[in-house]
């Protein structure tokens, strides 16, 4: 996301710790553009194949310049390095290098084969990394949701209790005022203000169900 290769961890080696100890450059800076295109790191990782090289100057320029690669690679005894993309979900997500003391031609099949089994377990570990982190987020995520959720039910009940007590208590009294009115003034209405009270006095009736209902 940053555009650049960034150095990641070394080996416990007596030539890497040369390599410590001599870089002009401290091992965590080094990072390499990816718009650097001749640097076959960014090429393993841009072309998704591995490369080989007996020239530190074209695995370390930028930000190395030629000379100071070169010098670097001199000073530990490195005679070829090879580049592998490390591969997750079809896709290069950084490189592994292998520096070695002997020449390319001198690498046996079997070393070889050992070193792409490696790279192999390394891509399999980073995604199996980004699953499980993945999977740890998600769950976190349904966790604060179902949290989210229990407070908004009893929020919910909170809400339900005071308002059906608030709106019961005035209906209440309402439908015993309409109640007091009808029994007492009996003989003193008219058929239509009785029939006007019976129906406030059913409409406040129902609503005090549906409060309780609810």
């Amino acid at each position: 996301e940053r555009k650049y290769l960034k150095r990641i961890s070394i080996s416990k080696t007596e030539e890497a710790e040369k390599a410590l100890a001599g870089t002009p450059i401290p091992f965590h800076s080094i990072d390499i553009p990816l718009s650097a295109p001749s640097n076959i790191s960014v090429r393993a990782v841009t072309e998704n194949r591995p490369f080989a090289t007996s020239d530190w100057a074209e695995l370390l320029c930028p930000p190395y310049t030629v000379d100071e690669a070169r010098q670097v690679q001199k000073a530990i005894g490195i005679k070829n390095s090879m580049v592998f993309p490390v591969i997750s979900k079809n896709k290069a997500i950084g490189i592994l290098i292998f520096s070695m003391i002997k020449d390319e031609e001198s690498v046996s099949m079997d070393e070889m084969d050992l070193i792409k089994s490696f790279t192999d377990v390394v891509g399999l570990a980073v995604q199996n990394s980004t699953l499980y982190s993945s999977l740890e987020k998600t769950s976190r995520d349904l966790e604060d949701a179902n949290e989210r959720l229990k407070q908004l039910d009893k929020l919910k009940d909170e809400f339900v209790s005071l308002a059906s007590h608030e709106l019961r208590t005035p209906m209440t009294i309402i439908k015993s005022y309409l109640w007091l009115f009808m029994d007492k003034k009996k003989g003193q209405l008219t058929d239509k203000e009785r029939t006007y009270l019976e129906r406030a006095y059913d409409s406040t009736e129902r609503l005090i169900k549906l409060v309780n209902d609810m």
